[in-house]
């Protein structure tokens, strides 16, 4: 009864881009949950979280690491390595103080 005319029969091209728009919605999705746990399966993000150095390693060990990457330098390295040493004297009394 109440017939709106929409002009020349272009309501199939809005149909169309309806279409294409949820279809790049829906493949966005599916594209970000496979790549977020392919990522978390091979390690991907959850390698950010992991402390730097492993949870065996010694004060020594991390120390050197540190030196060989260049955080630190040779009179730091020094510094630390003597008071790691002499921490170690192994009658319980504390290093003597520099």
């Amino acid at each position: 009864m109440w017939h709106y005319y929409d002009g020349p029969g272009w309501g199939w091209a809005w149909g169309l881009l309806t279409f294409l728009f949820w279809a790049a919605i829906i493949g966005l999705i599916v594209w970000s949950v496979l790549r977020l746990s392919r990522a978390t399966a091979a390690g991907g993000p959850v390698q950010a979280t992991r402390p730097p150095f492993p949870q065996h390693a010694g004060a020594r060990e991390i120390l050197d690491r540190r030196y060989a990457a260049g955080e630190i330098d040779a009179a730091a390295y020094d510094e630390m390595r003597g008071r790691l040493e002499g921490s170690r004297t192994g009658d319980g009394s504390p290093p003597a103080a520099t």
